[in-house]
């Protein structure tokens, strides 16, 4: 069936994942003792956090951080944080700006992102890298957390789930979490982990070779 809405995760597929700007900030803002037990949990946290809810929320966030972490994480180093993430210059994965021109203008479809952070960040850094204009939609995880199943019924807007197809780079987040709702998926596996079950997953190493799919 032809897909009319295209579902795309942010970080790993559209833009580069960089956490060095992060990295700098904690140790500018925590005391080296703070720094040096709170950075190296910060993925780990970050995973427990969106295991354990559905959504993200500043002051929940400040809470489960702080007592997890035995550091202060105060709401206001969030927003600080947030500043961060959203302000440092994106950089766009090769094919990621032609794979979007290409859906949006040449073939009219409906371009959607869905990630698991803040959707106001999230939709500054690709407005810095020139590409939120390609997007009709964005929902952040203020909304809802991958792989929860109102996330992608969400990002669904008013189209059906068979018109639906997640792109994305977690086997979990962007192509097992869509077919447990009934959505097709798309694997973009950069780094040729190999690990999808090519029996049951559609895997592409380059955006270029997905947009000759469509």
């Amino acid at each position: 069936m032809e897909k009319r809405r295209f579902i795309f995760d942010i970080d790993g597929t559209i833009l580069e994942e960089d956490y060095s700007k992060e990295i700098e900030f904690f140790k500018k803002e925590l005391t080296s003792e703070e720094g040096n037990i709170f950075i190296p949990q910060i993925g780990d946290l970050i995973a427990k956090y969106e295991n354990t809810y559905n959504r993200y929320d500043v002051g929940l966030l400040s809470e489960f951080l702080s007592y997890n972490s035995g550091v202060e994480i105060s709401p206001e180093l969030i927003y600080k944080w947030r500043e961060v993430v959203s302000n440092y210059d994106p950089k766009i994965i090769p094919g990621a700006k032609d794979l979007l021109f290409y859906l949006s203008v040449n073939k009219a479809k409906s371009v959607v992102g869905l990630s698991n952070w803040f959707g106001d960040d999230q939709m500054r850094r690709l407005e810095k890298a020139g590409l939120l204009k390609y997007f009709d939609n964005f929902y952040g995880g203020d909304f809802y957390i991958k792989p929860s199943r109102e996330s992608y019924l969400n990002a669904a807007g008013r189209f059906s789930l068979s018109d639906c197809i997640v792109i994305g780079d977690s086997l979990e987040n962007d192509v097992y979490g869509p077919y447990r709702v009934g959505m097709d998926a798309i694997y973009f596996d950069r780094e040729k982990r190999g690990d999808a079950n090519k029996k049951l997953v559609k895997s592409y190493n380059k955006l270029g070779d997905i947009m000759r799919r469509f």
